[in-house]
């Protein structure tokens, strides 16, 4: 899955849910499966937290994406494979 992709995603949840309580969100797609991280309180998280707990949920070589909060307008996606890492940062949609 491309970043764009999963920012797609990540903006429609935003969109219903709003991003004053936003909460990091995974993706692991080759399982089709969607995970958030409920135990932290929005805003706490740090990017290390965030990939830490979403590395987690997956096996080495297992493709993850990963949304969070990164300021009060924007949030930032992150794509892991195996040892590969990309990330761009993306606007919170307007109602």
């Amino acid at each position: 899955m491309k970043l764009d992709e999963f920012a797609g995603i990540t903006q429609k949840i935003i969109s219903e849910q709003g991003f004053d309580d936003f909460i990091p969100i995974a993706c692991l797609p080759e399982r089709r499966e969607l995970r958030a991280l409920a135990d932290i309180e929005p805003g706490e998280e740090t990017e290390a937290t965030v990939v830490e707990w979403a590395k987690s949920l997956t096996e080495s070589v297992e493709e993850l994406l990963v949304a969070f909060k990164f300021s009060v307008s924007q949030f930032k996606v992150i794509r892991i494979r195996g040892p590969e890492e990309e990330s761009a940062i993306y606007e919170v949609p307007c109602d």
